[in-house]
């Protein structure tokens, strides 16, 4: 491993580069991002780059450093070289890795909690005051609330069997009232 500096605001990884080494962060925090949308905000002893070392793609998101911070690099090479010498620590990178994702699980779990009236007040600031029509799309409404687009999907086709929207092509509100009332919950 190598530890690598990187001052506040600077560029660690960028969303599309090869997947070629992994980071741990050792102190200070990373904000990793997609498209412009903020995904998450990193510390001690959070990876980055762990979807790609392994699966060999590019990076799923950009990390920036929020703070000055330093982060342990490991190449993919090394990694790889580690991990067939010693078996045992495939154990141990298996167990650390489930223990971010079920992390990962639960934090979704958690946003996703109100995510139905986080939604419906969404739909609502958004709605054309005249046709009830909103003008984005499922991917936007997912970006803008940091879930996947089915995560969305469910909940705007429960709003569609509720009567609240339709939705051919677009959302548009049918009964603002009862949305109003969903986003309340």
């Amino acid at each position: 491993m190598h530890v690598q500096h990187f001052a506040a605001r600077q560029l660690i990884v960028r969303e599309g580069d090869p997947g070629d080494d992994l980071y741990i962060v050792e102190s200070g925090s990373v904000l990793v991002t997609s498209r412009d949308v903020r995904l998450a905000l990193l510390e001690w002893p959070a990876p980055i780059g762990d979807l790609g070392i392994f699966a060999d793609r590019p990076r799923t998101a950009t990390a920036i450093a929020e703070t000055d911070c330093t982060l342990l690099r490991i190449a993919t090479p090394d990694l790889m070289d580690a991990l067939r010498l010693t078996p045992e620590v495939w154990e141990g990178v298996a167990l650390w890795f489930a223990e971010f994702a079920y992390a990962k699980a639960m934090d979704e779990k958690v946003r996703t909690h109100n995510l139905r009236s986080q939604l419906a007040r969404l739909l609502l600031s958004r709605a054309d005051p005249a046709t009830g029509a909103v003008s984005l799309t499922q991917i936007e409404l997912a970006e803008i609330l940091a879930v996947r687009r089915s995560t969305i999907q469910r909940h705007l086709d429960a709003f569609r069997v509720a009567g609240l929207i339709t939705r051919s092509g677009r959302v548009a509100i049918l009964d603002h009232q009862g949305l109003e009332r969903e986003g309340l919950l």
